[in-house]
Parts: structure tokens; C-alpha cells; sequence
């Protein structure tokens, strides 16, 4: 059985893990003649705390977040479809997520400054599909994801990670990720259908591929200034300013 709740024995403060209740009791200690710290008798009591789930749902929305963070997996049996504004806002233990299945659009500023978050998952951490396309695990749904919006992680500075593979096709909004300035790896980045304004400016992608890319803002990548390659389609929608500042790009082969 998980534990609730933790105490500080010096400080007294109550931290919280996990639904549940749990029983908290303290007792007032003094130093006996020999100097042993010893109960004293009469002089306790108990508390009975009911901890509520560490997500808060209302109308099929994530509105709230406070667990304890790590590596974080959402529900996939709490039917949510949308992920708040600010329902991960500031949060600074969170270093792994998994988005469930249901899960439609993330709004804007969902996840702003969750500076220790790392990695973005959705569905499971596992795949459905291998890089050719065949189903490797049929037991993993598709994403129903349709759109992550503006500024939805943005102030992610230590983001590295997105993994879009249990995702089909997407729209990601203006700057939702720039600046998230250790945004190495977009996995699967051909389910990104549309980009919108500087949706990923100031990142530290190296390798862009944009065969899935049909629709593009301006300055998409402005400023991502370790881009070394780029991977286009018959199809890709080169935006405005796309590249500007990426000074590490030397070249851009057309197909």
C-alpha cells in the first residue's frame, strides 16, 4: 500500500503522495534527567487527513496538478480531453509526462515554466508503430490529440524531449515551444501537419524533418542556431523567415 503522506519530524510539515487517508498523529517530547527525550504522557493528539486526487477534472478538462512529480502518467481512465490553461503552471518537480489517449488539445500555458520537465510522452512511452510504419504493439491506441496551443510549454527550460509517435497529425500553435532552449528531439516530427508563428524559435533541434509539414507560420525555427539538416517532402509548406538566424544551416536540399 502506497504511502499518503510523509511528516518532517523537525520541521512538521506535511507532505502529500498519493489519494488516500491517512492518520497523523504527534506527541510532545521533553528530555528526561539523563538528557533521553521521552513522550509526555497526556500530551498528544491525532489528525485524520483525506488527500484528493493529485489531478483535478472537471468537465472532461485537467485543471490541476499536485502531485509529486517525477515521472508523471496521466490517467487514461479519467476521460479527459483537454489540458487546461496554467494546469501545470510553475510546476518544478514534474520531470517526465505521459498524456493519455483522450487527451484533444493542450491549451495555452499549460505547462509554462515546468523547469524541471524533460521528456513528452503521449499515449505510453512505448510505441505503437516502428520507423516504417508497422504496428509493433497494437495495444497502444492513437493520440486523439489535434492541436497544442500557443505557449503551451513555453518556459520549459530544460525540456529536451517530444516524442510524437503514438500521435497522427497535429497543429502546433504559435511559439508553443520556443525558447525552450534544450529542445533537442522532436520524435516523429512529420505528424506536425501545421506550425504556426516561432512555434519552435530559440530550440536546440539539429535535425528537422518536414515531410508532414502542409502548413507553416513565419519563423518557425528562427533562431535555432544548431540546426544542421533538413528533411522536406513534395508537399512542404516553407513559411516566412523559416530559418532565420539558424546559423548552424548550411544547406537546404528541396524535394
Amino acid at each position: 500500500t502506497p504511502r499518503v503522506a510523509t511528516v518532517d519530524e523537525n520541521t512538521g510539515e506535511v507532505k502529500t503522495l498519493t489519494k488516500g487517508t491517512a492518520i497523523i498523529s504527534a506527541v510532545l517530547q521533553r528530555k528526561n534527567a539523563d538528557g533521553v527525550w521521552e513522550d509526555t504522557v497526556g500530551y498528544g493528539s491525532s489528525v485524520t487527513l483525506k488527500v484528493q486526487n493529485e489531478f483535478t477534472v472537471s468537465n472532461y478538462t485537467l485543471t490541476e496538478y499536485n502531485g509529486v512529480g517525477g515521472d508523471v502518467v496521466i490517467p487514461d481512465d479519467m476521460n479527459i480531453w483537454y489540458i487546461a490553461k496554467d494546469a501545470f503552471k510553475d510546476n518544478n518537480n514534474i520531470t517526465s509526462i505521459v498524456i493519455p489517449s483522450s487527451v484533444i488539445d493542450i491549451q495555452e500555458y499549460a505547462f509554462r515554466n515546468c523547469t524541471a520537465l524533460e521528456e513528452v510522452y503521449f499515449v505510453s512511452k512505448d510505441h505503437r508503430v516502428d520507423e516504417n510504419g508497422n504496428i509493433v504493439n497494437g495495444d497502444i491506441d492513437w493520440a486523439e490529440l489535434s492541436k497544442i496551443y500557443e505557449y503551451a510549454f513555453t518556459g520549459c527550460t530544460n525540456l529536451k524531449k517530444i516524442d510524437l509517435t503514438n500521435v497522427k497529425t497535429i497543429t502546433v500553435a504559435h511559439y508553443a515551444f520556443a525558447g525552450c532552449s534544450k529542445l533537442e528531439e522532436v520524435v516523429e516530427m512529420p505528424s506536425i501537419g501545421t506550425m504556426h508563428h516561432g512555434a519552435f524559435a530559440g530550440t536546440a533541434l539539429e535535425k528537422v524533418d518536414l515531410t508532414g509539414l502542409h502548413m507553416s507560420g513565419s519563423g518557425v525555427f528562427a533562431g535555432c542556431t544548431k540546426i544542421t539538416e533538413v528533411k522536406t517532402g513534395k508537399f512542404t509548406a516553407i513559411g516566412e523567415y523559416m530559418f532565420d538566424g539558424c546559423t548552424g544551416l548550411t544547406a537546404l536540399e528541396l524535394s
